[in-house]
């Protein structure tokens, strides 16, 4: 068996085990042994835009594309990967075209989701969602609808509708209980009620299900600092900027807690 192969193998092998560094590890090893291969350029350029290599990942995911046109997989691979870049028109043309091509393939209509809960359309992306068939896992149907209804409960928050926006906050729990977003938003609300206790305890339940997410860090140490708590705000930040060094008001925060020191 060639190396690359083999790499690929413990690379799959190491993903299913959530072990993605090692995963990346044994990819970044097989493009190195045979980069023109287009399942190599697949995983290689999945790897980059889950490490945030997004340019450099679509082009090996378009070229893997174009070389496997009948995988849908890794065309729908370089539709998200576009997405990731802010090219809507791009991934549109090119889900467009997958969708001409496999108008009932499941991984087609869940990404045409995707597409449309970035797009800030949950109307689109509930049709959607509704066309993919028995082919979309019930845990995928979770999380999408979770996205779907976060999406409308930012629309509803932006309008000013602060009881609907908390009732779709809720609803996306519901579907996915593991995900901060939610908890962030329905926090974001309580600050506005204002109900500064509860908002509290969502962005430290969002921080328990996601310890390193930087909009509960920064909100959390925000609310502590302005209730007096600064060893923990300072905690909170400290955890802030040692992840995100350059997040928007993290440095002020912490320079504002150190005058009152």
């Amino acid at each position: 068996m060639s190396d690359w192969i083999s790499h690929l193998q413990h690379g799959y092998k190491a993903l299913a085990e959530n072990h993605a560094t090692i995963a990346y590890t044994h990819f970044h090893a097989a493009w190195e042994e045979n980069p023109e291969h287009p399942l190599v350029r697949f995983a290689w350029g999945q790897a980059l835009a889950q490490t945030g290599h997004t340019r450099e990942a679509v082009a090996l995911l378009e070229q893997a594309a174009r070389a496997e046109p009948e995988l849908v997989e890794i065309a729908c691979a370089w539709a998200k990967a576009v997405l990731d870049l802010g090219d809507f028109a791009s991934a549109e043309r090119i889900l467009a075209e997958l969708e001409q091509q496999h108008p009932a393939d499941a991984l087609v209509r869940m990404t045409l989701v995707e597409l449309a809960v970035r797009r800030g359309d949950p109307d689109a992306a509930e049709r959607h969602l509704a066309t993919a068939g028995d082919g979309a896992d019930e845990r995928t149907r979770r999380v999408a609808r979770a996205q779907i209804a976060q999406v409308r409960g930012l629309l509803a928050s932006r309008a000013g509708n602060t009881d609907e926006a908390r009732r779709h906050f809720e609803t996306a729990i519901e579907h996915e209980p593991a995900w901060a977003g939610p908890w962030i938003n329905l926090g974001v609300l309580a600050e506005g009620a204002p109900d500064p206790a509860r908002a509290r305890t969502c962005y430290e339940r969002a921080l328990v299900l996601e310890p390193g997410h930087p909009v509960a860090l920064y909100n959390a140490a925000r609310l502590r600092a302005r209730a007096g708590d600064t060893k923990a705000a300072r905690e909170l930040v400290s955890r802030l900027l040692e992840a995100v060094p350059e997040y928007p008001g993290g440095r002020e925060l912490m320079d504002s807690m150190k005058k009152k020191d």
